[in-house]
């Protein structure tokens, strides 16, 4: 009877180790670098990087710092370029000769998507989505360390990315 209890014992025990890994499995956070793009409006503007952080996992996490680096190990910060303004500048000059007369040329907006939308506070992501950020920088970023609520890496709450930026510009 002793041996029935004794397996029975070993046998739950293994249950309860197996349903604890899968527990701390199931609820553990992925996130992924991801839309990585460097690109600018015209030769005269400052080049914009976006990126978007995606929640692969079934819990939610929520961002508590994001920091930008250059090859040098230096930290890089929004500059500030303002795109709007540049383009109002650009718009004002412009004027079409029309048998004597300057006519000024009509105003086209630049698209919204062009502003910085850089980190300023903790952010959550929810699973399965995903928050963009884009930058106006001076050097190009070599890596991008992403601090959390929750352990995403081992048992850091805090990774490494060595992004690839495509060129559309």
């Amino acid at each position: 009877m002793e041996i029935i209890n004794a397996i029975i014992g070993i046998l739950a025990l293994i249950v309860a180790v197996i349903a604890l890994i899968h527990s701390v499995y199931y609820n553990m956070v992925k996130i992924k670098l991801s839309n990585c793009i460097v690109d600018r409006v015209d030769k005269n503007y400052d080049w914009l990087y976006e990126f978007g952080i995606s929640n692969l996992s079934n819990v939610s996490v929520i961002i508590k710092k994001i920091e930008l680096f250059d090859k040098n190990g230096e930290l890089l910060v929004d500059n500030g370029f303002d795109p709007f303004e540049l383009h109002r500048q650009e718009e004002r000059g412009r004027s079409t000769d029309y048998i004597g007369l300057s006519i000024p040329a009509p105003f086209i907006p630049l698209d919204p998507n062009w502003a910085s939308a850089p980190f300023n506070c903790e952010t959550e992501i929810f699973p399965a989505s995903r928050e963009n950020f884009s930058y106006y920088l001076d050097k190009p970023i070599h890596s991008i360390k992403i601090t959390t609520n929750k352990r995403i890496y081992k048992f850091r709450k805090s990774q490494l990315f060595l992004p690839h930026f495509d060129n559309n510009g």
